[in-house]
């Protein structure tokens, strides 16, 4: 049976931070598993009250390697919803600056 119709677009909000040269993927999820321990999630609920449970549940935050010529380390944050969402660019665009913030404090290069 077909549903014509039903589709749902999903909306995702992407903000890609890339950890200095010396940061192993090993350090990258250290590093997010403690931001996550610190109340990372709770800040972005805390921040963004009228979030809806679907939507919160859309926040993430994750650790990956690409390679643009040569290999890097990235944490990748934002916001992945199934219906259009106007907040959403303010969401991502927060947790990358918080992201950002934990990153200049505690991964640069001396």
């Amino acid at each position: 049976m077909l549903f014509f119709g039903c589709t749902q677009s999903l909306q995702n909000e992407q903000r890609v931070i890339e950890l200095p040269p010396n940061v192993s993927l090993s350090t990258a999820s250290q590093f997010g598993q403690g931001l996550i321990a610190a109340g990372f999630f709770t800040d972005i609920q805390k921040r963004f009250p009228k979030l809806t449970q679907e939507q919160f549940q859309g926040v993430y935050l994750r650790w990956t390697t690409g390679s643009g010529g040569k290999p890097s380390v990235f944490l990748l944050t934002g916001i992945r919803c199934r219906r259009a969402f106007p907040e959403a660019k303010a969401v991502a665009d927060y947790c990358e600056s918080v992201v950002k913030t934990a990153v200049a404090a505690n991964l640069s290069p001396p």
